[in-house]
């Protein structure tokens, strides 16, 4: 009976483990994730300030050149993200996420091909963006990150608390 109990503390030992080094991965792994949504977020506000504002060219220039910064942070970072190990298909975020940044820079290239003033977007490309973003509508992809970044989370503190609150054979 004692080697039975001896071997039950080593397996669970061995599994708490294993579920730390898994919860150092998924810490790793939602800090990225949770920075692709900050980016999102800020590239999201900046296409709806840069589409539907009817303000000065000055101000125009300005978030012309806060949407550009904002979209090269965020294509840097899904760029960067190991996209088997960070995603899972019925996930669908990542999908969704590139294919609007891949609308956004076809906004922003065929603007150079309609105006001269570099800064300031033309009329048309700020009807572009804004026809993207309702079309797109990118809060899908968040929301779908977000809801995989709560869902592995809850996943990960059940199996931790049924392993932390298993019967000790001996015990029963």
């Amino acid at each position: 009976m004692a080697a039975e109990n001896s071997n039950f503390h080593e397996q669970r030992q061995n599994y708490l483990v294993q579920l730390q080094h898994e919860h150092e991965w998924l810490n790793e792994m939602n800090r990225q994730r949770i920075e692709i949504v900050r980016l999102a977020k800020k590239l999201h506000i900046t296409t709806l300030s840069l589409a539907r504002e009817g303000s000065p060219d000055e101000l125009h220039a300005k978030v012309w050149s806060d949407l550009q910064a904002a979209y090269y942070e965020m294509k840097l970072q899904l760029e960067l993200l190991d996209v088997a190990a960070y995603t899972k298909e019925p996930d669908g975020w990542y999908m969704k996420l590139r294919g609007w940044l891949k609308e956004i820079f076809a906004a922003i290239t065929n603007n150079f091909k309609l105006t001269d003033t570099w800064n300031i977007p033309h009329p048309d490309t700020r009807a572009a963006i804004g026809e993207l973003e309702d079309r797109l509508n990118p809060l899908t992809g968040l929301f779908a990150l977000q809801v995989a970044i709560t869902s592995d989370l809850a996943l990960f503190r059940t199996k931790w608390t049924m392993a932390t609150t298993e019967r000790d054979p001996e015990e029963a």
